[in-house]
């Protein structure tokens, strides 16, 4: 049985995810448990560095190596730099998809095991060109792509891989909402 750290395995595309690898012992971290996890690391409504903090100790606590960390989490806005909202959308959408990677990858310096593998979700459209009508997400996502590879040089450090995946859109019921 293998131990997998799941970071937004509550989410749609979390909640695939935990189901899928349900054999083996899945540590979900989210705002609300997975019933099929094993165990749950629920965040409370606090700053993210407090919820970071909640994670590290639990994490800390549970004594495991995994063997893959998973970043599941993230959202989506639209908006450009003209918005005079711009600044919470970046805020925003830092929070759920950067700030779960930087926390994915602390936690593999210390807790992946041995060939273990660091999985983020990336973003295919911001990987290739830039997008200013959605500049928020747009630099959320380019941070966790660079994240990503700076993490991979370093793999040898922690002897783990790491891989982003970069969808042009996840199947989810929200997307196929906004898409219809």
């Amino acid at each position: 049985m293998k131990n997998i750290l799941c970071i937004g395995g509550s989410g749609q595309l979390g909640t695939k995810v935990v189901s899928i690898f349900g054999k083996h012992k899945v540590i979900n971290v989210d705002f609300k448990a997975h019933q099929e996890a094993a165990h749950n690391i629920t965040l409370q409504q606090q700053s993210v560095q407090l919820n970071n903090q909640l994670v590290i100790d639990s994490v800390r606590s549970l004594g495991l190596k995994f063997n893959a960390i998973l970043v599941t989490a993230g959202g989506w806005t639209g908006g450009s730099i003209k918005d005079d909202d711009y600044y919470s959308k970046v805020t925003q959408m830092n929070e759920v998809n950067l700030y779960p990677s930087l926390l994915a990858a602390h936690l593999a310096t210390k807790y992946l095991a041995k060939g273990g593998l660091v999985g983020f979700t990336g973003a295919a459209a911001v990987y290739k060109e830039p997008q200013p009508d959605m500049l928020a997400y747009a630099l959320s996502k380019s941070g966790v792509h660079y994240l990503a590879t700076a993490l991979a040089q370093k793999a040898g450090e922690f002897d783990g891989r790491v891989v982003t995946i970069l969808p042009n859109i996840i199947d989810t019921e929200m997307n196929r909402k906004f898409m219809s």
